[in-house]
């Protein structure tokens, strides 16, 4: 039968869910995932339902035996069932209720049952005078050369990432929702003003509160960006440099200066990835081979002693490996051969 909850304990009392809150891996990842896109009237319950069971979990160090822990489950599950039957009743009865109990939502009521977890586990281990830590798990989202990949966090807020790409982010936001990225990703960010949305890639900071924009910081480049497609983006880097961009806007950080600089960007140029499009305006050729060995998963291999002059410019959309280098050998001296995962450049 295909799982319908109505309410946060209906998820404590899904084995299969709670497994997948404290040992996840990429198939219940996945599973959790597609579930979550397909019901988003219930993902209020669903981030408060795993609110509540990470509750549960303390450092390793200070493991929940399973009867302890099944203890634990159960006086939650008990305590959401009432106060979920509460919230049934006349709304004048509710708001009394919610005076005393909940503060006004179910989501000071998921703090005050996450409480009580932590009374359970400090109660069960009295003669010890070592703090309880209850770590929100952190999740890590990678996309291989040649892949890009959709993911939707936390908050609603969905991200494009870019081949040989990763992302970093907890499974649960806090007071502020922070992401890690190496690579390049498009966001698209659910505003709320009340908890800032921060990316931190090498060494620049990326802060909204709801906009679109485009960040790309992989390790081995030089020059790593910012660009802004919708709102206002604040760009700071470790060295307390910053600047704010608007739509149409970029922002460019030099790693060897480390210097900021803003300018009007071309889309395509900086974005067009996420739409199939590869665009070049006067790249040096070695920025253009990175390029490929990352979009196709190819490694490409420069005789040595060979001197790549000039610069190149072009554009291709939704071409294959061979399309795109046979366009390159139409306006350059280059001849390219494809053998298995590796594309050797020759001269005439």
């Amino acid at each position: 039968m295909e799982f319908n909850p109505t309410r946060t304990s209906d998820f404590l009392e899904n084995p299969f869910f709670v497994k997948w809150v404290k040992h996840p891996n990429r198939h219940t990842d996945r599973y959790w995932e597609s579930w979550n896109t397909k019901n988003p009237e219930k993902q209020a319950i669903f981030l408060e339902a795993i609110q509540i069971a990470k509750g549960l979990q303390p450092k390793e160090s200070n493991q929940l035996s399973a009867d302890q822990y099944q203890l634990g489950l159960d006086r939650i599950i008990a305590a959401n069932n009432s106060i979920d039957k509460d919230q049934e009743r006349s709304k004048k009865q509710r708001k009394s209720q919610r005076r005393f109990l909940t503060l006004g939502g179910s989501i000071a009521a998921s703090i005050v049952l996450m409480g009580m977890a932590m009374v359970i586990w400090v109660g069960s281990h009295k003669e010890s005078n070592d703090p309880v830590l209850v770590e929100i798990p952190m999740v890590v989202k990678t996309a291989p050369k040649g892949v890009k990949k959709s993911i939707l966090l936390p908050d609603s807020s969905r991200v494009i990432l870019n081949s040989g790409s990763e992302i970093t982010y907890p499974a649960v936001f806090g007071d502020q929702r922070v992401v890690h990225l190496k690579g390049q990703a498009f966001f698209d960010v659910e505003r709320d003003t009340l908890h800032p949305f921060i990316v931190k890639s090498g060494e620049i900071q990326t802060s909204v509160l709801g906009t679109s924009f485009d960040v790309k910081a992989y390790d081995e480049l030089e020059v790593f960006h910012v660009a802004v497609v919708t709102g206002k983006v604040n760009v700071r880097t470790d060295d307390g440099i910053e600047t704010n961009i608007t739509p149409t806007e970029a922002s460019f950080y030099h790693k060897s200066s480390k210097s900021l600089s803003k300018q009007h960007y071309d889309y395509e140029a900086l974005i067009g990835w996420k739409d199939k499009i590869l665009k070049f305006n006067r790249a040096t050729y070695h920025e253009v081979f990175r390029e490929l060995s990352i979009w196709y998963d190819v490694h490409v291999v420069i005789p040595e002693g060979m001197i790549l002059k000039g610069d190149f410019t072009g554009r291709f959309e939704n071409q294959s490996l061979e399309n795109v280098l046979k366009g390159m050998e139409y306006t350059t001296k280059m001849h390219f051969e494809i053998k298995e995962r590796e594309v050797i450049v020759s001269l005439p």
